[in-house]
């Protein structure tokens, strides 16, 4: 008698060889490095099970929780950094509120030149006073 394992590991298997059996040169193509893209091609074009269950199923579950793991640490790091940057000797007693959206405007514009106008300067003039 199979255990449940066993039984998990032998769909996953053949999950895996009908993936491997089926031609998805197309979807590979239109994906462009994308694997989420790529995965959800392969679902939409694959013929359904029985019941109307996804055919991949299991296969389907361990790509999107492994696709979802950190690949890296750097991103993590640059924020700590950007916080450090942000939350340094001179800023030490900022609020958590100020904190968190001096944080949020590094790492959206990180890549771009923020140009602070005098309209901007003239509304944090006023919502300081309030």
């Amino acid at each position: 008698m199979e255990s449940f394992l066993q039984i998990k590991s032998r769909i996953f298997c053949e999950e895996i060889n009908n993936l491997c059996a089926a031609n998805f040169d197309w979807a590979r193509f239109k994906a462009q490095d994308s694997t989420l893209y790529f995965w959800n091609l392969i679902e939409k074009s694959s013929s359904k099970n029985q019941d109307g269950s996804s055919k991949y199923k299991l296969l389907s579950k361990v790509l999107r929780v492994t696709h979802s793991l950190p690949t890296s640490s750097d991103y993590i790091e640059q924020s700590f950094s950007c916080l450090k940057f942000i939350k340094n000797n001179l800023r030490s007693n900022l609020r958590e509120e100020t904190t968190l959206s001096l944080i949020l405007i590094a790492q959206e514009f990180s890549n771009r030149k923020i140009i602070i106008t005098d309209r901007m300067i003239d509304l944090y003039s006023k919502a300081k006073e309030e």
